[in-house]
């Protein structure tokens, strides 16, 4: 089997669960199999440890906001480049993103750079407002989080169509409890996330990602590993196909799957570590997330 992409192997997952799952529900068992094979075995590369510091919110001075125009005039608002991408939240009680800001005249320009936004409501002068950063850029070199901490707690995973159920807005801010992955870089392809509730403060959070980075440069392990994340996977699959069916032939997939997932697995596993010379011992259980997998935000079958 040739390496996938993730793109591929979705289209894969769908395939061998006759369709009975769409691409959400493939790219969520995918994901939670791909943090299982790198957080429950002992690979012979290390998973990369940093921080991720917040921006403080800016309430500073006040703005003029003109109906149907995408400017905002700043008065001692001290706007600078570094607000560009950051959103603020304006006097009709919407948030807009940031796609220009001018320095010298303290002026922002609503929308996407190259889409500007209007304004909807009335023409209205020396208003307040907040503007926040609440989608940042990991490390370059990370793929995704295996964890990411507050002072007194872990961060929960969601998926962005749950946080906007809760605040569709993006109102409430306090220190985050959740965050949830978005769209990457359009220039770096960098993993990006937002955090909720919207950080006004300045934290920092550690937290412990999956490097981007191949078991093997030669290509010689990751074939192995790309067919043993989709064995698995569908084995996932398989199982949300047979709940919503009740068809026995998905329940009878899951099992093989499960099983051909987890041999290949094995056997990337003893050779990945004969590779560096180290033992044979096998830590796992990743192979058995498709049975009874609790940890939920939406549903039964890994993080959504």
């Amino acid at each position: 089997m040739a390496l996938l992409t993730f793109s591929q192997l979705i289209g894969r997952i769908q395939m061998l669960c006759n369709e009975q799952i769409d691409y959400h529900e493939a790219r969520a068992v995918l994901d939670d199999q791909y943090r299982a094979f790198f957080t429950e075995h002992e690979w012979t590369f290390s998973k990369i440890e940093t921080r991720l510091t917040t921006r403080a919110g800016k309430t500073d001075g006040t703005v003029t906001v003109t109906q149907d125009s995408p400017t905002v005039v700043g008065d001692s608002t001290g706007f600078d480049a570094n607000d560009l991408g950051s959103f603020i939240l304006l006097p009709d009680g919407r948030y807009y993103e940031i796609g220009g800001v001018d320095p010298g005249s303290q002026t922002l320009t609503l929308g996407k750079p190259s889409f500007p936004t209007n304004y909807v409501d009335a023409t209205k002068a020396a208003q307040k407002y907040t503007l926040f950063l609440h989608r940042y850029t990991l490390d370059t070199d990370v793929e995704s989080l295996i964890s990411i901490t507050a002072k007194n707690w872990t961060l929960e995973e969601k998926r962005q169509s749950t946080l906007n159920d809760i605040d569709p807005q993006r109102v409430v801010d306090g220190e985050p409890t959740s965050f949830a992955y978005i769209d990457p870089d359009p220039v770096t392809g960098a993993t990006r996330i937002e955090l909720w509730p919207i950080p006004l403060v300045a934290y920092s959070f550690p937290y412990v990602g999956l490097k981007r980075a191949s078991l093997d440069s030669s290509g010689q392990l990751l074939p192995d590993l790309s067919e043993a994340l989709l064995m698995c996977a569908a084995a996932t699959g398989c199982n949300i196909a047979f709940l919503k069916t009740g068809k026995e032939q998905f329940q009878s997939a899951r099992d093989y799957y499960g099983a051909a997932g987890q041999d290949r697995l094995h056997r990337v596993l003893k050779r990945d570590r004969r590779r560096f010379g180290k033992d044979d011992i096998i830590r796992g259980g990743a192979m058995n997330r498709f049975l009874g997998a609790t940890n939920l935000d939406i549903g039964p079958w890994g993080r959504w």
